[in-house]
């Protein structure tokens, strides 16, 4: 059996598999801000997650980084809730058929209950930046987060480097905005109403925006969106 994450919604969504059975959860993984889709696969000893491909985005993704790199968030979201539920296991990644991650569940308890805990509160932010500086302990805690094998952080605090920063960035925006093929993507993924999202279970949600798209000329999608 295979479930799509579409059925999987809410502020996050966590499985767990006993017996062959699949129960969802609908506290732990994703959201409705991304639009990669994810492939549920249960059994009796665990779950496999798996891309869906038939929601890939060749324009923006043209090597399907991102659509494999997510597959550790669901990963991760699922292996705290299988810990809370008495089912902690171990994630792996096999390389066959192209990628798939599998989590084998366990029978005890483990995760951190902090990190659960913060899943249905975990949130992104396009509000207006009050211009402040991180504190020197969170910084901390950002360089102590990153120290694993395989990581490289830098971190920019100093206004100068970080003014060349930001012109690339508007510098890389702009030219993103200007190819028609990125464009139109990014108008097949917006979902202009939280109808539309939790119908297609997928997408960029676009409410705080959906106005001036609207009046941009980005109409047709403003009444009924667009469906993959």
């Amino acid at each position: 059996m295979v479930m799509r994450r579409e059925l999987l919604l809410g502020a996050g969504t966590a499985v767990a598999a006993v017996g062959g059975a699949a129960l969802a959860n609908r506290v732990g993984m994703g959201s409705m801000g991304d639009y990669v889709a994810w492939l549920f696969r249960p059994d009796n000893t665990g779950i496999t997650i798996l891309p869906d491909l038939e929601r890939r985005t060749p324009v923006v993704d043209p090597d399907d980084h991102y659509v494999f790199v997510s597959l550790g968030c669901a990963a991760e979201n699922l292996a705290l809730m299988a810990g809370a539920a008495g089912r902690a296991g171990a994630i792996d990644f096999d390389p066959a058929g192209g990628g798939q991650v599998r989590f084998a569940l366990g029978t005890g308890n483990g995760g951190d209950q902090a990190l659960l805990e913060a899943i249905p509160h975990r949130q992104s932010t396009r509000a207006e930046y009050d211009g402040s500086s991180l504190r020197r302990s969170d910084l901390r805690q950002l360089k102590a987060a990153a120290t694993v094998p395989g990581v490289d952080l830098v971190l920019v605090t100093e206004r100068p480097p970080l003014q060349r920063l930001r012109d690339l960035i508007l510098a890389g925006n702009t030219t993103q905005i200007g190819d028609p093929a990125f464009v139109a993507e990014l108008k097949h993924w917006l979902r202009f109403s939280p109808n539309v999202a939790l119908r297609t279970g997928d997408g960029l949600s676009a409410p705080p925006a959906a106005i001036r798209l609207c009046r941009s000329g980005w109409g047709p999608g403003c009444s009924t969106g667009s469906s993959p």
